[in-house]
């Protein structure tokens, strides 16, 4: 599945903020992992998962991205936490969507298994409240 055009990837850069400005990194300092910015569109509705490892509630769907440097949509199994997984909940079978979330490689060469998708804030969804005035 593709998906549909005007939906776009969005990377931060992977330049460490003290790397730009010469500090040396320190040995054993763990760096902390960037969030990803994705648009694409849910392939499945949304369901309830398990509980997170802090017994608040998550749901999961199906979701393709598009990315620049990949031909076709790259598909995930996304799980939506904190307030994400609410919304989504409400959100139906190709739902256009622009996350911010963490991606996890399955490393499965196969490809049976898709890669994982941990979605912390909705930043575009349809019935997203105007907050500007």
């Amino acid at each position: 599945m593709e998906a549909r055009e005007g939906d776009a990837v969005h990377r931060e850069p992977e330049v460490p903020p003290d790397a730009a400005l010469g500090v040396p990194e320190q040995p054993g300092v763990a760096e902390k992992e960037r969030t990803l910015v994705l648009s694409g569109r849910l392939r499945s509705k949304p369901r309830e998962g398990r509980p997170d490892s802090r017994g608040n509630a998550t749901s999961w769907a199906r979701f393709a991205a598009h990315e620049d440097d990949r031909e076709g949509a790259h598909m995930f199994s996304a799980t939506f936490h904190r307030h994400s997984a609410r919304i989504a909940l409400g959100l139906p079978a190709g739902a256009p969507l622009t996350v911010e979330g963490y991606s996890h490689d399955s490393g499965d060469p196969t490809g049976k298994r898709l890669d994982t998708l941990s979605v912390i804030n909705l930043l575009d969804y349809p019935g997203k409240p105007d907050l500007r005035r």
